[in-house]
């Protein structure tokens, strides 16, 4: 009897999880195999303390420069527009990294959004700037020396300069 009830919540779960992931949540299965640790099996001591977060450099002065000097200066540049991906704050903060920085190279895993985002901060660079090299499941490894060169991605078509 047992069996066959967690057959039915089984098929139950599966048919309705459009809906839940519709609404923000996503249901998996509680067995050996999930990453995810049952609630009952961690226990409210683990969220009563603090981590030492060791091996972690917060480097406060880094990040006080970053946000004082760093965004500011590049936020403006390029309005993005919120989507399921990256988010606009991401993408600004993404963009003003590459403007900053200007890396000799750039590898993108994937080739959605944060490429255009990473492919307009190349441009504007205006310095010819860093290959982008870019990897996807159905294209397989591919470099463009200039992000006009991506196919995926022309600049002009996501995102407005603000200037």
């Amino acid at each position: 009897m047992a069996n066959l009830l967690r057959r039915a919540a089984n098929k139950a779960v599966r048919r309705s999880s459009r809906l839940f992931e519709s609404m923000g949540f996503q249901v998996v299965a509680a067995n050996y195999n999930s990453p995810i640790p049952r609630s009952t099996e961690i226990g409210d001591s683990l969220f009563n303390s603090l981590s030492d977060c060791v091996g972690i450099d917060w480097n406060q002065a880094v990040r006080e420069e970053y946000l004082t000097q760093v965004f500011p200066k590049y936020s403006g540049e390029v309005k993005f527009s919120e989507n399921p991906w990256i988010s606009p704050i991401d993408a600004t903060i993404l963009h003003a990294m590459i403007r900053h920085h200007q890396p000799r190279k750039i590898v993108e895993v994937g080739s959605g959004y944060s490429t255009g985002v990473a492919a307009v901060a190349i441009t504007m660079s205006g310095s010819g700037g860093p290959r982008l090299w870019q990897s996807t499941h159905n294209l397989g490894p591919r470099c463009w020396k200039t992000p006009q060169d991506c196919p995926r991605t022309h600049p002009e078509s996501r995102f407005r300069r603000n200037h």
